[in-house]
């Protein structure tokens, strides 16, 4: 009986075990499909960052190429921002030249417009004079007359413009002007 009673303990024992090997082998095999899915997980996430590197790559190139695109871009601005500031200070500095020549005519204007006015008082003086003088001249022939009356003028206005203004720019326009008086 004892073989019998430990016959049904191992068939018993056997049993449990077949059950036992059953879970195992449902828990194997539940686990080889978790596994197979974790691989295919898996692989599609590498095929997911292999595409993303691809394109961080291409992006990163972009930008490379963008950026040595627009550092050539600007320093071609520099440049020209450069040559804008030479020319621009040179513009400057034709026009501070143009105004110190301005100034310069202005002042020389100046000088001439009064000068002018000066030599028109004289006229008018010398006129005036030559009105009120009497030339002492008896017979004065019609030729000589207008000459005589000339020389007085000449040598009036040698006495009365004084040397400072033959230097000046106008004493040209002085020694070079008409007679002051027309001839009778």
């Amino acid at each position: 009986g004892r073989l019998e009673v430990s016959g049904v303990e191992m068939l018993e024992q056997l049993m449990e075990l077949v059950e036992r090997c059953g879970v195992v082998e449902e828990a194997l095999v539940e686990e080889h499909v978790a596994r197979d899915a974790d691989k295919m997980r898996i692989e599609r996430l590498e095929e997911m960052v292999s595409k993303l590197n691809k394109v961080a790559g291409k992006i990163e190139e972009e930008k490379t190429g963008e950026n040595i695109g627009l550092k050539k871009k600007l320093a071609k601005l520099e440049d020209e921002q450069l040559e804008a500031k030479k020319n621009f200070l040179e513009v400057v500095e034709s026009c501070e030249k143009m105004e110190n020549k301005i100034k310069e005519i202005e002042g020389i204007n100046e000088n001439l417009v009064e000068e002018v006015k000066d030599l028109q008082k004289d006229k008018e003086t010398l006129m005036t004079s030559c009105n009120n003088s009497k030339l002492v001249n008896s017979s004065p022939t019609p030729t000589t007359a207008p000459f005589k009356l000339q020389s007085n003028i000449s040598s009036l206005l040698t006495s009365i413009i004084p040397a400072s203004q033959s230097s000046s720019p106008s004493a040209p326009l002085a020694k070079s002007a008409p007679p002051l008086v027309t001839p009778l």
